[in-house]
């Protein structure tokens, strides 16, 4: 009976340590692939053209380090002027989205009343006028 109470406490004691090295193994191993998802994640975020307009997290300092990577005072140092940058590419894509998109209605204008003309010119009488009209209109 003595026999079997020194193993149960030997097996006691020697499972709780090798239960904190596991724990310490896995945990290890989480923080691991943890690392590598955020870097994968951020890496990929951050190769397409419009990255900066998207995520702040993608400006890279002047040293060539990104703002994800960055930690403590060298981070709070870089994310206002990230931030600003991120804003900035913004107001300049919705310009650039709002000139397009007038460009888009004069131009959905311009071919409704070429059309228009285009069918006034093809009812007129044939006509040298009509036919150089029509060719400007509907050619």
């Amino acid at each position: 009976m003595k026999k079997l109470f020194v193993f149960t406490l030997l097996m006691f004691f020697l499972g709780n340590a090798h239960a904190d090295t596991i724990n310490e193994a896995v945990t290890g191993l989480t923080r691991t692939i943890s690392d590598q998802l955020t870097i994968n994640m951020w890496t990929n975020r951050c190769a397409r053209a419009e990255a900066l307009r998207l995520y702040a997290n993608c400006y890279v300092n002047p040293e060539g380090v990104p703002l994800w990577q960055m930690k403590g005072v060298e981070l709070e140092k870089w994310k206002s002027i990230a931030i600003q940058e991120k804003i900035q590419l913004q107001r300049e894509y919705q310009s650039a989205a709002d000139v397009a998109k007038e460009q888009g209605k004069h131009a959905a204008q311009q071919y409704k009343m070429n059309r228009q003309m285009c069918e006034f010119w093809q009812q007129q009488k044939d006509s040298e006028k009509a036919a150089s009209k029509v060719q400007e209109y509907c050619g």
